[in-house]
């Protein structure tokens, strides 16, 4: 379905949300009621041979194509170019399993020598990716300590300061609970409970930033709840690798779950959580085994990265698991396939030329909203809907037989699809039979409720028992002709102009004279939606 759904947005959603002539828009409609007679209510259909004409054009035009698009950059067939004024965009489109797309965005990024490279991931799941990548500035909590006698040596990890000694820290996400709040506290080491998996006597740590070691991966957040039952006014982790995370993010579901259930609360810990690097958090260590009471202070700042309540990330994933997207994406993680791994490799050729590498996506908290809000039946959502499935043929042409100047999303797919490693092939086929498992698991508790509704017409009256069935058919056929084209509307349209807001943005910042070159990389479902915005409106 993605191949038709990124292509359907050019025309039928114009320019993103800019309005057309009333003409156009009137022409364009007529055209699509007529084209869609054609497609679905003429009372022919196609038979083997005519399909079979179709793919043997369609195969013709991209043999034609490949030979008429001017090269000179020596590009993978898998990207296009556009211009806008003195900028010019090169997009990846990519399909997030295939080994094939790492190696095409190392060669775009090369070959076009891009002063700034834009992926489709947000920041919570950039900073996921790259989490032991090393902690940027941007990212990190500064803490100052007061040496209690003597200073400790300078070389392990801390820096001299006004303020005493100072270092950065990893911080948790749930720390924006302090934010511009300065918290301060002794240092304490418990070398009875050093990972704090135990709780501590109650009111034991009063006043003090509880010290541990990071040890087994036992929930940092649930060492936090043992801390903040104990009086401490804070917790501090000592790091076990060489590099800092980029944030201590909260636990998945089931784990916060049995944390809530533990605790006897959804909330989040009632301590703030610092993460110290080895060097920094072994000094520290040594010092209190050694008696000495230092005093450790932070500022917090405010962070905007995403810390979800329970309950939202409990129906985010639910939604996730039920649509098909969570198994898919967990079989293929399991089975050590590397899903968005041109991401990385974007991020790496990027730190490797100088060159910024920057989110252009929605987190995942604005897709929900947004996906919540075009499912209610409103009439502009219905219009929506039928504007979509009225179009569906003309833009099904537009994916048989791309033109000059879009990406062949049809062609991609084959092109990244034909490099799947036996690994890959397995672990697809796997998830795809599970995925069908839990959509028809879904699909079952749907028809639950539309069983209800049939009961409830049929109880007043509103069809006969004999005609229950055929009502319950046309309520779940209108209801996929609604939900359809308004979840592809909320997962690809709104994205389309989420991304394409982005490059403008970046665009607005580039230098008033010479080329400046971008390089966008997208799932191909993306590419012409992107395309026909930067052709229709422009990068100014």
């Amino acid at each position: 379905s993605s191949f038709v759904m990124g292509s359907l947005e050019e025309g039928l959603l114009p320019g993103g949300q800019r309005q057309r002539p009333w003409r156009t828009v009137v022409a364009w409609l007529a055209l699509d009621v007529l084209a869609s007679y054609v497609f679905w209510v003429a009372p022919w259909s196609l038979n083997r041979w005519g399909l079979g004409a179709i793919a043997v054009a369609a195969v013709g035009w991209r043999t034609v194509r490949f030979f008429q698009i001017a090269n000179e950059e020596k590009l993978p067939y898998t990207v296009t170019k556009v211009a806008s004024g003195s900028t010019t965009v090169y997009l990846v489109g990519t399909l997030h399993v295939s080994p094939r797309c790492p190696n095409d965005v190392r060669t775009t990024l090369e070959a076009t020598q891009s002063h700034v490279a834009l992926i489709e991931l947000d920041e919570e799941r950039l900073r996921r990716r790259v989490s032991y990548h090393g902690i940027r500035s941007e990212d990190a909590q500064q803490v100052s300590l007061q040496p209690d006698g003597e200073t400790m040596h300078l070389g392990r990890g801390w820096q001299a300061s006004h303020q005493g000694l100072c270092t950065d820290a990893a911080r948790a996400v749930w720390n924006r609970k302090w934010a511009s709040q300065t918290v301060s506290g002794v240092v304490r080491y418990d070398p009875d409970n050093p990972h704090g998996r135990d709780p501590w006597p109650k009111g034991s740590l009063t006043g003090h930033f509880a010290l541990i070691d990071r040890g087994d991966p036992f929930p940092l957040a649930k060492r936090a709840w043992h801390a903040g039952r104990a009086g401490a006014v804070g917790l501090i982790v000592i790091s076990d690798r060489a590099m800092l995370p980029v944030r201590i993010v909260q636990e998945r579901v089931l784990g916060r779950l049995r944390t809530a259930v533990q605790q006897m609360s959804g909330s989040d810990p009632p301590v703030p959580v610092l993460m110290l690097s080895q060097d920094a958090g072994a000094a520290l260590k040594a010092r209190a085994q050694a008696g000495h009471k230092d005093v450790l202070s932070c500022l917090f700042r405010g962070d905007e990265f995403p810390a979800r309540s329970l309950a939202a990330q409990l129906c985010q994933d639910m939604t996730l698991l039920c649509s098909g997207v969570a198994v898919l994406y967990g079989i293929m993680e399991c089975a050590g396939v590397e899903a968005g791994g041109e991401f990385r490799a974007a991020d790496e050729m990027a730190t490797q030329l100088g060159i910024p590498c920057l989110c252009m996506d929605v987190d995942l908290d604005r897709l929900c909203s947004r996906l919540g809000r075009s499912l209610l039946p409103t009439p502009p959502n219905v219009w929506n809907a039928c504007r979509l499935w009225l179009g569906f043929p003309r833009f099904l042409l537009a994916t048989l037989f791309p033109g000059t100047g879009r990406l062949d999303l049809l062609g991609s797919v084959v092109l990244h699809v034909a490099a799947f490693k036996m690994r890959t092939w397995a672990a697809f086929a796997l998830a795809l039979v599970v995925t069908t498992q839990v959509c028809r698991v879904s699909g079952f508790f749907f028809s639950l409720i539309v069983g209800g509704v049939g009961e409830a017409a049929t109880a007043g009256n509103v069809v006969d028992a004999a005609g229950r069935g055929h009502f319950e058919d046309s309520v779940n056929l209108l209801l996929f002709l609604f939900i359809w084209p308004q979840v592809a509307t909320a997962v690809l349209f709104d994205r389309d102009e989420a991304m394409y807001q982005a490059i403008a943005a970046r665009a607005a910042c580039a230098p008033q004279s010479g080329e400046y070159r971008m390089t966008a990389v997208c799932g191909a479902a993306h590419a012409n939606g992107i395309l026909s915005k930067i052709t229709e409106r422009g990068l100014g």
